[in-house]
């Protein structure tokens, strides 16, 4: 129980909360708002003139507090239960530490005094969200050749977070010769960007003419949510062009034309004869 707080030698008051924390979702869409509650304990040896007691909340870091009742008008001794409002700032981050305090005075008579008052930690949940985006989600290459795509993710969350990559169509592009290779985990402060290359490598058989765009369906995965939160996010490449393995492109595409060429007067020839 609280050391009581006297205005004379027959009279006092404390505030009792019923817990000594309590956590506030901050959330997008969230109240920002937790509800405790408590007493107001009076006592007085002289029951003939009333207590009257003021009460207020207070709080740190940018958390405001209300108490209800604020004013208490007490015959005598006796326990008053009390309400505490706690209202966070939306996104606080999770490191915040606030304090609400409910205090107050009284006054008995002549006699005035001060509540003794009473704390509550106030615990910020944390939330996880996460956005990744790439400036360049589009790539034209040749068949055969790398691309190089730059990722940026941010963690949207208000506490630190590890993310880990999925290909959700890694087997169907493995199984046609893509190289997809894997990448490595990314921890990341809250409200804090971080970017990343990834190189990923086009088939390496024959191709004398292709023109076909390929879907990469990556999926980005918040570790501290324990897998609730996730995010998909597309990359394209388009395969336009020839290539035949060992031989430069433009080597190739000269011997084809030779080929289409020689054929043409082969045709042509066969005519006049």
């Amino acid at each position: 129980m609280p050391k009581k707080t006297e205005a004379g030698p027959y009279t006092y008051v404390n505030i009792i909360l019923n817990q000594s924390s309590v956590e506030v979702d901050v959330s997008p869409g969230s109240t920002c708002v937790a509800q405790i509650t408590g007493i107001c304990q009076i006592g007085t040896r002289n029951p003939m003139v009333p207590v009257i007691v003021n009460l207020e909340a207070t709080g740190t870091e940018g958390v405001t507090a209300t108490v209800a009742p604020s004013s208490i008008v007490a015959m005598g001794s006796d326990e008053v239960q009390i309400s505490v409002s706690i209202k966070a700032q939306p996104l606080m981050s999770r490191k915040s530490q606030p304090i609400v305090t409910v205090s107050g005075t009284y006054t008995q008579g002549a006699m005035v005094g001060e509540v003794g008052k009473a704390q509550c930690q106030v615990i910020i949940k944390p939330y996880y969200m996460i956005n990744i985006y790439s400036e360049n989600p589009y790539i034209e290459i040749s068949p055969g050749d790398g691309a190089v795509f730059s990722l940026k993710l941010f963690n949207m969350g208000n506490d630190q977070d590890t993310y880990r990559f999925k290909i959700d169509n890694e087997g169907d592009l493995v199984g046609v010769g893509w190289t997809l290779p894997s990448i490595p985990k990314l921890t990341i402060d809250e409200k804090m960007p971080k970017t990343l290359s990834w190189s990923v490598q086009s088939p390496q058989k024959w191709t004398i003419w292709e023109n076909k765009v390929w879907m990469i369906k990556l999926k980005v995965i918040s570790e501290n949510s324990r897998g609730k939160v996730k995010e998909d996010y597309s990359l394209f490449v388009r395969t336009k062009g020839i290539h035949i393995p060992g031989f430069e492109p433009a080597l190739v595409a000269l011997a084809i034309l030779a080929v289409v060429g020689i054929e043409r007067k082969r045709r042509k020839y066969s005519l006049y004869r």
